[in-house]
């Protein structure tokens, strides 16, 4: 990406919240002006693009001096809020950050979405346990936040990189765990198509399932646990589909995402997240 934007004469600096100590990065605040010096030079963003989410309760790339891996967490986010509200004036994309929260937020999605025009799951819920469902594709119990993440295994006494996937709810295997969860209802699909989105263009390719392959089976669950070849193809979607796309990202303030519906065997396209910083 730096070598695109610099090919055509835009100027631009990398700010990697997962290394930031090898930018050499300052924030500097005097009087009424403050400026962000990255490697030395003094830098101004008239435009934001965030690549992806801050992900600073991930961060991998710990100093060797460093003891306390939350607290060098901790410092590293209040750093990235600070850089946030330095230049909140500028344009970010694919939004602001607060507004790229709210997209990752799926109950409110999913309220925002069906208020558009598209097609949801039945349920989406937040809960300790799993709700009523009358559904006969019964549910899915899905990771409540970003599904990889660090975190102190208790047991071990050092951290461990957690990856969660989302798992078709059996009551008999899914005992209480006292963690809160997200539901919902299970969608029986026979494929599941993507969307790149950037202001009004719209691209949209297809992963159509194998005939051996449950129509309830989560990609997740197909890509990184049965290690599937997952083979996304181009396709044609309906014109309003994207239009009703198109006003939920105007109605979240967004203007990049990569939208994901899975594919029923009746052509209904079940819109399941909008992914805002892209996939």
């Amino acid at each position: 990406l730096e070598e695109a934007l610099k090919s055509i004469g835009l100027e631009c600096y990398l700010l990697n919240p997962h290394d930031l100590i090898s930018g050499c990065c300052s924030l500097i605040q005097t009087g009424s002006n403050v400026r962000l010096i990255v490697s030395g030079d003094v830098v101004s963003p008239k435009v934001v693009y965030m690549a992806s989410h801050w992900r600073c309760d991930c961060i991998a790339r710990l100093p060797a001096s460093v003891d306390h891996p939350g607290v060098y967490r901790s410092r590293i986010h209040q750093f990235m809020q600070d850089v946030r509200f330095a230049f909140e004036d500028a344009i970010w994309v694919p939004g602001r950050y607060e507004c790229i929260e709210r997209a990752d937020s799926k109950i409110i999605m999913m309220k925002e979405a069906s208020s558009v025009g598209l097609c949801t799951p039945v349920l989406t819920a937040d809960s300790f346990t799993a709700p009523t469902c009358d559904s006969g594709s019964g549910l899915f119990r899905k990771n409540l936040g970003f599904p990889f993440l660090i975190s102190l295994n208790k047991k071990k006494g050092y951290e461990v990189g957690v990856t969660v996937t989302n798992t078709h709810y059996d009551p008999q295997q899914h005992q209480n765990d006292d963690q809160p969860w997200q539901w919902q209802t299970a969608i029986k699909a026979v494929g599941q198509v993507r969307l790149y989105i950037v202001g009004q263009r719209v691209w949209s390719v297809c992963w159509k399932k194998q005939t051996n392959q449950s129509d309830i089976q989560d990609y997740r669950q197909a890509n990184q646990i049965e290690e599937r070849k997952i083979l996304w193809e181009p396709c044609a979607i309906p014109q309003a589909l994207a239009d009703n796309v198109l006003n939920l990202m105007r109605k979240l303030g967004l203007t990049v995402a990569a939208p994901e519906f899975l594919l029923t065997k009746s052509g209904d396209y079940v819109f399941i997240d909008l992914n805002p910083c892209g996939d």
